[in-house]
This record gives C-alpha cells, sequence and structure tokens, in this order.
C-alpha cells in the first residue's frame, strides 16, 4: 500500500477562553477604570467587547488566568463582557460590568432650613446611589438614604447663613 499525506490539513487549537470573575464590577460612564478578568485559556485573547462596544485601548494579558484593560466611555448601564481569541473563539459574561451615569440633581425640597441643621431634605434627580455623599457647600451630610435611583434623602447639616450649592458626589469623585 501508498501512503497518502495532506500537509498542514489539520490544525489544533487551544480551548476557547473562560471567565470566572470580572474585578471591579462597575465604573464611571466616562471610562479610566481598570478591570481584571479572570478564568482560563486567555493567553490569546486579541478582542475584548463590552455590550456592543469593543475596547480600543491595549490588552495586557497578565497569565493564561488573567487579562486587564482600562474601560473606555459608555453609555450608562450593565453591560456583557465578550472574550474574542486568535481563533475566534468567544466567551460571553452577561451583566459583568455595569457604567454608572453621573449623579444628576433636578431639583430639592424645601429650598431653606435653618442654620442648626436637622432639616429634611427630598433630592430629586437621576443616577442616585447609597455609596455617593451629600455636601451643603463644603459640608457633607450624613449618609442619604436612597429610594431607587432618582430620588434621595438627606438632613441638612449646621451651617453658617446664607446660600450653598447642593452636591451629589459619587465614589469616582464626580
Amino acid at each position: 500500500g501508498q501512503d497518502t499525506v495532506k500537509e498542514q490539513a489539520f490544525t489544533f487549537i487551544p480551548p476557547p477562553p473562560s471567565i470566572t470573575q470580572v474585578t471591579p464590577g462597575e465604573g464611571p460612564d466616562s471610562g479610566g477604570t481598570t478591570v481584571d478578568v479572570f478564568g482560563d485559556n486567555m493567553d490569546f485573547v486579541e478582542v475584548v467587547t463590552l455590550g456592543s462596544q469593543e475596547l480600543v485601548g491595549p490588552i495586557e494579558i497578565i497569565s493564561p488566568t488573567q487579562i486587564r484593560f482600562v474601560t473606555e466611555a459608555h453609555d450608562p448601564g450593565q453591560s456583557t463582557l465578550t472574550l474574542t481569541d486568535r481563533f475566534g473563539q468567544a466567551a460571553f459574561f452577561p451583566a459583568a460590568f455595569y457604567f454608572a451615569a453621573p449623579p444628576l440633581i433636578d431639583s430639592l425640597t424645601p429650598l431653606a432650613g435653618t442654620n442648626k441643621g436637622g432639616t429634611p431634605v427630598v433630592i430629586t434627580g437621576s443616577g442616585f446611589r447609597s455609596d455617593q455623599n451629600v455636601y451643603f457647600g463644603t459640608v457633607m451630610t450624613a449618609p442619604p438614604t436612597v429610594v431607587g435611583q432618582t430620588q434621595m434623602f438627606v438632613i441638612s447639616p449646621t451651617h453658617p447663613n446664607g446660600d450653598v450649592v447642593i452636591k451629589v458626589v459619587d465614589t469616582w469623585a464626580r
């Protein structure tokens, strides 16, 4: 008998990447958050996608079980993470990263209170979270009580007489 040989007829490739953990799981919608992704078979990952947005910046392959990248500006909300390797194999991690919108104040009630503090104030707006701080001028209030993402309650602090700016500041100092 005669043997038949076909050169380069079959290619072995590594298993697809897999994702077990994404940390942190949230950051500002303006981008700039360094994200570590843990799993397996990550040494050939070439494309990172959050939601429908492909990452333009560099992907750092730390090891076969870890990659790192920095988020870019993104629409607010939850995003699925997709890692695609050079062989076209992909791993998906639903709800992997939450892009938080900055807090915005629309109104507050009442518009005045005693300089001794203690006035309950309702702040209405968007992007509110329990880890945010509220300032009357430069004086921070006690932690707010947040109802959904559109309303929070605070108690006015002691403050000298006069008008002040009210600020809601998130974890990322926005």
